[in-house]
């Protein structure tokens, strides 16, 4: 007797038993991605709120009057010390004190060894007022207006900058 070779089965036409556990496993790979495409949208939010909080602004100390607005003094702060993060230690510091410091970076133009405000809108209170939060004396104050830098002070932070945020009477 010659044995009939019976054509391949698709998987349709498999058992019960051998459809069932695949579609089960299928089943549950599919309920577990979007758990889990959730939990990673979730962390993912709770990360990115982490840094994009928002920080308490204290009031600003030094205002001033603009098109007849008050707002806080705008400055930028650059570092002129040759040494690091020199800027942002003083941006952190004027930040508390309410000045809203605009930009900081690095002076490259040269090194110096003492720090100046320079006032750039006409309005040399505000770099007065900046020079008194960091303890900088009247003679280091200077005048050079520039409405194309869109602050009220800069401030070039000097090789003096330990002493520094020592307000003088």
């Amino acid at each position: 007797m010659r044995q009939r070779k019976e054509p391949p089965r698709s998987i349709s036409q498999k058992p019960p038993a051998q459809r069932t556990r695949g579609t089960n496993a299928r089943t549950r790979v599919g309920k577990v991605i979007p758990l889990v495409l959730l939990a990673g949208v979730i962390l993912t939010a709770l990360l990115l709120s982490q840094f994009t909080a928002t920080k308490e602004v204290p009031p600003p100390v030094l205002t001033v009057t603009e098109n007849g607005v008050q707002r806080a003094v705008f400055a930028e702060v650059l570092n002129a010390s040759g040494e690091r993060r020199v800027a942002v230690k003083i941006t952190d510091y004027l930040r508390g004190k309410g000045v809203d410091v605009k930009d900081f970076g690095t002076f490259n133009d040269s090194l110096m060894a003492r720090t100046y405000v320079i006032d750039r809108t006409g309005n040399i209170e505000a770099a007065r007022g900046v020079a008194q939060l960091l303890g900088v004396s009247g003679e280091r104050i200077l005048s050079r207006p520039n409405p194309r830098l869109l602050v009220d002070v800069t401030v070039l932070v000097g090789k003096d900058h330990p002493a520094l945020t020592e307000p003088q009477p």
